[in-house]
């Protein structure tokens, strides 16, 4: 592991995992390893500062992409602004020095096969930091800096259990029309039921709306997708473009896709689409089904999965006048509902897939 107690400027601006950090790009451990060093180091926060700082407006790219040329003009920026800067008589000697470090240091990294150069526009700010500052409200932020889910009540009486490395905002008050909260990372949302102000979770290019249900929402900045699980109730979750272009036209219903208990979809960033499937381990849902015991005797199949279709909350689709003359003898207890559907399935011969959130079954049917 690398000392980082030795690191000067030019050592934090070269390393891969506290770039990450600066950008707010790491996966929760990394983060919460660099959260927690500097808290062990406080001589060592300024100069991890001054290299966060400089870091937002610098990327770094492998040599070959850049020609020398290119190199020696970013020296000659970083030198033009030192030198303004002496002009301007602000700056001390130290933050003279400061910036001749860097300089060098460019030259430095383009010899061993790697250029850092300046931005000539500015870094994009993430996106839950773009929606936080443009809050019409004041906002209360609640961040997880623990390795354990941290709870967080809401003003509404409301509920979220708010992952490590995550953080939340609201106001303090919810006001108006709608209860508005903004995440970055994950978090497990319990709300309370208020048809007259529905409640909104705005989360990377994912906007999530509920009336009064439990679900969660998973969206770390650094992460490809965007991802909405529901355990009880309904949510429909709408790509933020949809939502931004609604709520400037009067009277323009939203495209979204609703969710149902046991459903998830997941949300490509990049390609801008939705999958919807089930959960990997759903649950019951239904309070008569709720000591998870299943007993069949010479039973057919098409009341088998009727039963486990309302229990869990699942369609599955299957030919019923196919399956009509199949019947099985079987308990089932906690297994997962996969596994009751393999068994099921090995029994009748038959297969199974998960399309659009639904199980169909393919089967040659009993005679």
């Amino acid at each position: 592991m690398k000392n980082y107690q030795d690191f000067q400027l030019d050592d934090f601006l070269l390393d891969e995992s506290f770039n990450r950090w600066a950008r707010q790009e790491s996966p929760p451990e990394e983060w919460k390893f660099w959260q927690d060093w500097l808290h062990r180091h406080p001589d060592k926060q300024e100069i991890a500062q001054q290299a966060r700082l400089l870091i937002v407006g610098l990327d770094v790219k492998p040599y070959r992409d850049i020609s020398e040329e290119e190199v020696q003009n970013q020296v000659y920026q970083i030198r033009a602004q030192t030198h303004q800067r002496r002009t301007l008589g602000s700056p001390s000697t130290s933050q003279f020095m400061w910036w001749a470090r860097v300089a060098a240091m460019l030259v430095l990294t383009a010899g061993l096969g790697w250029s850092v150069w300046v931005f000539r526009k500015p870094v994009e700010q993430p996106i839950y930091t773009q929606l936080i500052k443009s809050s019409p409200v004041a906002l209360i932020e609640k961040i997880n800096t623990t390795n354990a889910p941290l709870s967080v009540p809401l003003p509404d009486g409301s509920l979220v259990l708010l992952q490590p490395a995550s953080r939340i905002s609201f106001s303090e008050h919810f006001m108006g029309a709608k209860r508005e909260v903004y995440l970055t990372g994950e978090a497990f949302f319990n709300v309370q039921k208020n048809p007259l102000q529905p409640f909104y979770v705005h989360a990377n290019e994912v906007v999530t709306r509920v009336l009064g249900t439990s679900f969660t929402v998973k969206a770390f900045e650094n992460q490809a997708n965007v991802q909405v699980a529901v355990r009880t109730g309904r949510v429909s979750v709408f790509a933020r473009s949809d939502w931004q272009r609604a709520e400037k036209e009067v009277n323009s219903d939203v495209p979204g896709l609703v969710l149902t208990p046991n459903q998830q979809v997941v949300f490509n960033r990049q390609e801008g689409n939705f999958h919807r499937t089930i959960m990997p381990d759903p649950t019951i849902i239904r309070h008569r089904f709720a000591n998870d015991v299943f007993v069949y005797d010479e039973t057919s199949v098409t009341k088998v999965f009727a039963q486990l279709e309302e229990a869990y909350g699942i369609d599955i689709v299957f030919d019923e006048q196919l399956l009509k003359q199949c019947t099985i003898t079987a308990k089932f207890q906690d297994e997962p509902l996969l596994e009751k559907l393999n068994l099921i399935c090995q029994t009748i011969k038959a297969s199974y897939q998960i399309v659009d959130a639904q199980i169909v079954i393919s089967a040659p049917g009993c005679y």
